[in-house]
């Protein structure tokens, strides 16, 4: 029953008119960023091949590994991405529940099938749907920037792309940035599939579907706040460490864990403390 139920709200969560809306919002973002990095490194080598300039012409700032779009910290369409993120995270699925519970749909359809296998069905469909949310166009994004800009390794003697040595995976990132990136966009995606969480578990306490969307959205400009204002220095905002190169301090996988574990243990909690009491709501 519950992988009947799960193969149910996949199918819901993947196929929805919110989830092609928010692919073509995440898509068209992508194209532009790989549009705009194209058209410059296309200067930049006309210029390369002309000699233009004196000196060392710091190419590997023309670098896949520092231009795709979870990287590229300067540009106007990765700021875009990363602030809309907990919105492309939750759009797909995330208000799914509040709005059956809302509709009445909960309480006929735990009355046919065990509300366990529904609530987890729900839960893992928000988590899953929110994941490719995010790595699918960030993974686009790589692949796309591949065809124009080249795949050289970074150095840290450039100004440009360069990471300090205490930063997460800052070994990889020069050793092997390709499996520094892929790792990045896991990353992403397991933090966007549980900001999808936490709108499924809200919708314990909130009926409106907009409300429940816009909870985790606001969320994070909470933490961003924090983060400039109350802890400068300690990276505690996923808008800001979710990028794969530093956006103001360097990061610590101790603080992303510790992140991933208060988002799992809260939205894991509340589903399963709600699941056994949802009758008596």
């Amino acid at each position: 029953m519950t992988v009947k139920c799960i193969k149910n709200e996949m199918r819901k969560a993947l196929f929805s008119r919110a989830a092609l809306i928010t692919y073509l919002l995440s898509f068209s973002i992508v194209i532009y960023h790989t549009v705009t990095k194209a058209q410059i490194y296309n200067e930049f080598y006309a210029a390369y091949q002309a000699g233009d300039g004196a000196g060392n012409p710091m190419i590997t700032s023309v670098s896949l590994f520092f231009n795709w779009l979870g990287a590229d910290v300067t540009s106007f369409a990765t700021s875009v991405f990363f602030f809309l993120l907990p919105i492309i995270a939750v759009m797909p699925y995330g208000w799914s529940l509040a709005g059956e519970i809302r509709s009445g749909y909960t309480k006929n359809i735990i009355s046919r099938i065990p509300r366990k296998s529904y609530f987890f069905s729900k839960y893992f469909a928000g988590f899953v749907s929110g994941a490719l949310a995010v790595m699918i166009p960030l993974l686009l994004s790589f692949l796309l920037a591949a065809l124009f800009l080249p795949a050289l390794r970074m150095e840290n003697i450039y100004p440009y792309g360069t990471i300090g040595e205490k930063s997460m995976w800052a070994a990889l990132y020069y050793s092997n940035p390709f499996l520094y990136s892929m790792l990045y966009i896991l990353l992403d995606g397991v933090f966007a599939g549980l900001t999808a969480c936490i709108s499924i578990v809200l919708a314990f306490f909130i009926r409106s579907r907009v409300t429940v969307v816009l909870a985790p959205f606001f969320l994070m400009l909470l933490l961003d706040y924090i983060d400039m204002n109350v802890l400068p220095g300690w990276e505690i905002s996923p808008v800001k460490f979710l990028q794969a190169l530093p956006v103001v301090n360097e990061r610590s996988g101790v603080i992303d864990f510790v992140m991933f574990l208060i988002f799992a243990a809260f939205t894991l909690g509340v589903l399963l403390y709600k699941e056994r009491k949802y009758e008596a709501l």
